[in-house]
């Protein structure tokens, strides 16, 4: 199974996979060729049935069903809220509250599948808790209660503090060597890569009942290379 998600856990019912960025979730409408976790699973288990999504550009825990059963199970315990999710992002600025509970109703702009808070949005519920602040970062954890579409990213801007390396909420910038080094110096006619050059969130870990024996299952995804990386910069040169 090369070229796809790393596979965390299975059984005869489900399966759990980090997923990494840049892979879409579902198939792209305008774009069949693009790899998805849906058309890799397809292609790797006799039955495979996604139960919820993530971002193209967000890395983390995704489950899927290996039945119908088990996926309708599965289906009703995300719509019942019987899951808790917890994601790690970097922000840009910093907080001066160290825990946070967020509570604005999210919409449609209009404008694609862009969202704004609004009081005549969907209720939405986020809780935030910062685990380490930078010079002009922030790592925190983020809890969402409900599961509407770009929740964090939207909450998160509308607080003020957007996720790093966010096109539609944030100003879409890398992290870079030299916005966090102080004495920064890049060779004659060398270009500066990035740290990081996508949406610097994470899902972390997944607790959920198993949909056949009702056990409580609870998984954790290692964080990818390039947000290892990131933190082990900052540490050294924004803390």
């Amino acid at each position: 199974m090369k070229n796809g998600p790393e596979i965390i856990y299975e059984d005869e019912d489900v399966v759990v996979l980090n997923k990494p960025a840049g892979m879409l979730s579902v198939p792209d409408r305008n774009d069949a060729a693009l790899v998805s976790v849906r058309t890799w699973g397809m292609a790797n288990f006799e039955t495979f049935l996604i139960v919820h999504r993530l971002d193209r550009d967000t890395s983390g825990i995704l489950i899927a069903a290996k039945n119908p059963p088990a996926h309708t199970v599965l289906n009703d315990q995300f719509a019942t809220r019987q899951v808790e999710k917890t994601y790690v992002a970097l922000l840009l600025g910093t907080p001066v509250a160290d825990v946070l509970h967020m509570e604005e109703p999210i919409r449609f702009t209009g404008q694609g599948t862009k969202m704004m808070v609004d009081p005549r949005g969907k209720y939405a519920s986020t809780h935030l808790r910062i685990l380490k602040r930078y010079r002009g970062y922030t790592w925190v954890e983020l809890r969402p209660e409900t599961g509407r579409t770009h929740q964090l990213r939207v909450h998160l801007e509308h607080l003020g503090y957007p996720i790093v390396a966010d096109e539609i909420y944030g100003d879409g910038k890398g992290l870079y060597l030299s916005s966090i080094k102080r004495k920064f110096q890049l060779g004659k006619n060398a270009e500066e890569r990035p740290l990081l050059q996508r949406l610097a969130l994470h899902a972390a870990s997944l607790k959920i009942p198993h949909p056949a024996s009702g056990e409580m299952m609870h998984f954790q995804a290692e964080l990818p290379k390039d947000l290892k990386a990131s933190l082990s910069q900052l540490d050294k040169w924004a803390s």
